[in-house]
């Protein structure tokens, strides 16, 4: 008999005007599927700790398939993860429109509106410490190099299993997102930052 995979297609997709989300202790099944997660999450700031769950079987389809597209204030993403994980030909992708946005159009009932646009030097200093702020343009995305390394680092360990198996893991970043922003352009991680994901199992991939 197979494993059973809980799917989380939709729990939060769409939901346009969340800016924070609740535990996420309710994800801890087996083998789960992230699919859609927060596709559309248009106004979420965070997805902290979510919880990668290890099974004892392989894990050989995509568990993220537009899990954080759309993501447009999202500044924060990490991962909770326990031991090695037998995983391949997973790809986190967080180069559609993470971190940065076109209007406020989508934001509707979250208390975001035009007045926190950022898109251009002189509205971001004026407004990067405020809550409400938002970027339109991809120099200022809230999700940035800094953010990065942070989800880099909380990265499952799938090398051991990729050794035997082969295969590959990647994660995508839009490579110039955050480029005018204290937290710096994503394509300027370093070798050293880049090692942590290789080490993982894990190729970063840089997209335009």
């Amino acid at each position: 008999m197979g494993h059973i995979r809980c799917h989380y297609d939709d729990v939060f997709a769409y939901c346009y005007s969340l800016r924070t989300i609740p535990s996420l202790t309710f994800l801890e099944c087996p083998n789960p599927d992230y699919g859609q997660l927060f596709l559309g999450c248009y106004a979420l700031e965070a997805i902290n700790n979510l919880p990668l769950n290890n099974t004892a079987s392989s894990n050989t389809t995509n568990s993220f398939y537009q899990t954080f597209n759309y993501c447009q204030r999202l500044k924060s993403l990490t991962f909770t993860c326990s031991g090695e994980y037998s995983w391949k030909n997973h790809i986190i992708d967080l180069s559609n429109y993470v971190g940065y946005g076109y209007s406020a159009d989508k934001f509707y009932n979250s208390g975001l509106t035009a007045d926190g646009e950022v898109n251009s030097s002189s509205t971001y200093r004026r407004k990067k410490n405020t809550s409400t702020w938002w970027a339109s343009d991809m120099a200022y995305s809230r999700y940035n190099r800094t953010s990065a390394v942070e989800t880099i680092n909380s990265l499952p360990d799938t090398s051991a299993y990729l050794a035997s198996a082969g295969g590959t893991n990647t994660i995508k970043f839009k490579g110039a997102a955050g480029s005018a922003t204290d937290g710096g352009a994503i394509n300027t991680l370093t070798a050293e930052e880049i090692a942590v994901a290789t080490a993982k199992g894990w190729t970063v991939s840089l997209v335009n």
